[in-house]
């Protein structure tokens, strides 16, 4: 009820002010400029006349020229400066506030589908697992941390949003909503020279918008629906002065689950996987402490919640002259989801609640650049375990200048960033309770170079960057070599060769974490049993190298395609794995000469000691593709976009050790056995890579020989399709479809297969004054249930009815 009342009050709100405010668009005086800032559906509104004006002050010689522009977006990505779609020397995409809108997304991850080269897979409703070409779920058969995407980088207005704990990004607590966008731009690729660390797959920008004029606008977008939807986004700017320009926006959403059951794993003859209420009983001595098999009530107090979030924003915005601006933008979050977690392998779902709040300052005087941003707040990335609440900070400073030479742009820049991540507030660091036990901080002071020379059709980019990090104490150089020739106005051909790495990560470089997992037993096991998980200060790295080459051609003038080819390889992965262990083993019925050895359940071991820690895996990952971007303008009322990739990915140096091997307790490369003879160390005496130990109930080592593999969780096709047709300029009908090809995730004790799934969204608008719509919207209208992710929740169909208010 609280949820219908939010948006009844937003609606009386706004609707006081929609026959008033929305005034018919002037072309009389237009400049190119404000010209070239005109949507699709501004230009479906316009009577013929206007249309004619148009194509005389964007100097086109038709109409079919003015829809056809619509098709070559501006982007600034690809160079950081802008330029069109077309002409982007990289393998880019854009998509707007109008196509995302029109779409019926009602989240950026889910906007994401409408772009080629992005794996989106949705865990529990209204979470999303997001990739750029792949890569996910390596090393195979670890936690279902490393499923999570650590190799692209996502930003809003050049501001980098990720997480640095544990390298990701978490998307439901982006403080901004659909109404503040833009437009999303998209580069596939390595891109670390350009945009720092952690673009080694790809970059992410959400460019929010800009007030243009003193106008006031607002824009309201209000639904809600089945499984508990509601989403809510609003914004409003307006002029102080000439020069002088705000805006504000906030946002609200939630969803429910398709199902409340929470699930975990139970590596034992009990079973291996099921709803947490069925197995929490049991006692089982590798799940860990009572208190963390009971209490289910208390770690999911709402086990229907999907996602829960809600944000605000507000910028200010000084333009002095066309080459001096200033602006400066800040705002708040929450945001509370049950999603596939970031800490142990025994829980397929936890809770996640992040609190943050940021403020963002951008600066450019004539060639100058300089953007300063400060994001804190408190992450708590596992409700269901203490030891993963932080308190955080992260601060970038970044300062270019771009000078110009004839046909010649030359951009130095220097960066620097420092964050950190402090649970001293919530554990007992003096016992080593939390993961870090005080305050840890991660620090990258980097200088980059860019050379971009334009001869004619040709032009030649050549950039550099050198960043030296506090640990791993050593500086990590990245290129990009780039070259593209305009053959005419109706191709291009373009190549690239680069390499990217990532960032460091504060729990894999200060792990200081003792695990008990078994209470202490008077005379038998006085100290417990602990697990002590230990970070390296001197990981390598993961780091990807690129080469692609691209064709863009203009076939007609309302049709543009995009195709290209990449390889790519990929090394360095960091991995989680066992180095010694101790284990006190006490035995009922035990016969030694029983190949197989007796019943898990017929004996009580009690680990009394095991080291992890954090290593470099000898896997690499080999990967080529193809995509392809087709788009076109059928007519004034047609327009019609199909997109995919096919790719396949090979891991070389794979060590293909199951659970079972792994006695159901190890993950990694490097694994132990838990049944081993009494007070036996194992200790590794060759690259842990190489070597683990099978349950022979003997203690000895067994090599096992590295192989080639293909990886089977990035899928081998993924895309879809997109048509928008409007009637009358008052009913508009979009149609999405988002598919992929079946997948298999190997986790840490099972393996589970994504089936195939074809997702079929639509959206039905009517306009009942001016830009005012009422709309129906359907999410996988076909109510396909297949999971999307492996060990989460199954997907089904979301129905909304809703307005979209706008003046």
């Amino acid at each position: 009820m609280k949820r219908i009342k939010f948006i009844i009050s937003i609606l009386l709100i706004t609707g006081q002010y929609m026959l008033a405010q929305n005034a018919p668009i002037d072309v009389s005086n237009m400049t190119k400029e404000q010209a070239m800032e005109l949507t699709y559906d501004q230009l479906l509104e316009m009577p013929f006349e206007d249309l004619l004006k148009l194509t005389e002050i964007l100097e086109l010689s038709s109409i079919d020229e003015l829809y056809a522009l619509i098709l070559n977006h501006d982007i600034t990505a690809a160079s950081k400066k802008a330029e069109t779609s077309f002409e982007a020397p990289l393998s880019t995409s854009v998509i707007t506030y109008d196509e995302i809108i029109k779409s019926g997304a009602t989240s950026f991850e889910e906007a994401l589908r409408l772009i080629p080269g992005v794996i989106v897979r949705q865990k529990t409703n209204g979470n999303f697992d997001v990739h750029i070409r792949g890569n996910d779920g390596v090393p195979p058969g670890n936690m279902l941390l490393y499923t999570e995407n650590s190799l692209s980088l996502v930003m809003i207005d050049n501001r980098i949003v990720y997480n640095y704990s544990n390298g990701s990004t978490f998307w439901e607590s982006l403080p901004i909503g659909l109404a503040d966008v833009e437009r999303i731009e998209l580069v596939r690729g390595p891109s670390s020279a350009l945009y720092g660390p952690n673009a080694a797959s790809g970059v992410i920008n959400i460019v929010t918008k800009h007030p243009e004029n003193k106008k006031p606008s607002v824009n309201v977008i209000a639904q809600g629906g089945s499984a508990g939807a509601v989403f809510t986004d609003l914004s409003a700017n307006a002029g102080i002065t000439e020069k002088l320009f705000v805006r504000v926006s906030g946002n609200y959403h939630t969803t429910d689950r398709f199902q409340e059951d929470v699930y975990m794993w139970i590596p034992d003859s009990v079973g291996h996987y099921g709803p947490i209420d069925q197995l929490v009983s049991t006692i089982v001595p590798n799940v860990g402490t009572p208190y963390e098999r009971n209490s289910t009530d208390e770690k999911f107090p709402d086990p229907s919640l999907g996602r829960e979030s809600y944000g605000g924003n507000a910028w200010v915005y000084y333009n002095l002259k066309d080459d001096i601006q200033f602006n400066v933008g800040a705002g708040i979050q929450k945001s509370d989801v049950i999603t596939t977690p970031l800490d142990n392998p025994y829980y397929a779902l936890t809770r996640r609640i992040i609190e943050s709040n940021y403020v963002d300052f951008h600066a450019r005087v004539k060639g100058l650049s300089y953007q300063f941003s400060n994001t804190s707040g408190t992450s708590d990335i596992s409700a269901t375990k203490p030891e993963f609440k932080f308190d955080y900070g992260v601060m970038n400073n970044s300062l270019e200048y771009d000078l110009v030479i004839r046909d010649l742009t030359i951009r130095p820049g220097i960066s620097y960033m420092t964050g950190f991540y402090n649970d001293g507030k919530y554990i007992d660091a003096e016992n080593n309770e939390g993961f870090l036990n005080g305050k840890k901080e991660l620090t990258d002071l980097a200088g980059s170079l860019r050379l971009d020379y334009h001869f004619k059709g040709l032009r030649l980019v050549v950039a550099g960057r050198f960043d030296k990090y506090n640990y791993p104490d050593k500086v990590y150089p990245t290129y990009q070599f780039i070259t593209s020739y305009n053959i005419n106005d109706k191709h291009l051909v373009r190549g690239v060769f680069s390499k990217s790495n990532r960032s460091p990560f504060i729990v894999d470089t200060y792990s200081n974490y003792d695990w008990m997992v078994m209470p202490p037993v008077q005379n038998v096991l006085p100290d417990g049993g602990h697990f002590y998980f230990n970070g390296n200060k001197e990981l390598n790295l993961a780091t990807m190298n690129m080469f692609e080459a691209g064709y863009r051609v203009k076939p007609s003038k309302n049709i543009q395609v995009d195709l290209e080819a990449f390889y790519t390889k990929a090394t360095d992965f960091d991995m989680f794995s066992m180095d010694s262990i101790n284990i006190r083993v006490y035995m009922t019925g035990f016969d030694p000469s029983i190949p197989n050895g007796p019943p898990f359940h017929s004996i009580q071991d009690f680990r009394k000691y095991a080291t992890f820690s954090y290593k470099n895996s000898s896997l690499e990952s080999h990967q080529m593709g193809v995509s392809f971007d087709i788009k076109t303008v059928v007519n004034e009322n047609l327009y019609f976009k199909v997109f995919g990739t096919i790719q396949k990915t090979r891991l070389k140096n794979y060590t293909p050790i199951t659970a079972e091997e792994r006695g159901g307790i190890m993950v990694g490369e490097a694994v132990s056995n838990n049944h081993i003879t009494y007070d036996s160390m194992y200790t590794p005496s060759a690259n842990p890579a190489d070597w683990y130990l099978i349950r022979d109930y003997g203690g000895s080592y067994v090599k096992d020989s590295l192989i080639d593999t293909d990886h089977t969780y990035t899928p081998a096709f993924y895309g879809g399709f997109m048509v928008n047709y409007s009637l009358l300029k008052k009913l508009n009908i979009n149609a999405s479809m988002y598919s992929y090809t079946q997948q298999t995730l190997k986790h840490a004790f099972e393996e589970t297969n994504i089936d195939p799934k074809f997702i079929l969204n639509m959206k039905i608008s009517y306009k009942i004054w001016k830009d005012n719509e009422i709309f129906i919207n359907a999410r996988n209208l076909l109510y396909d249930k297949a999971k999307e992710f492996g060990f989460s929740d199954d997907i089904g169909g979301t129905y909304l009815a809703g307005i979209n208010i706008n003046f």
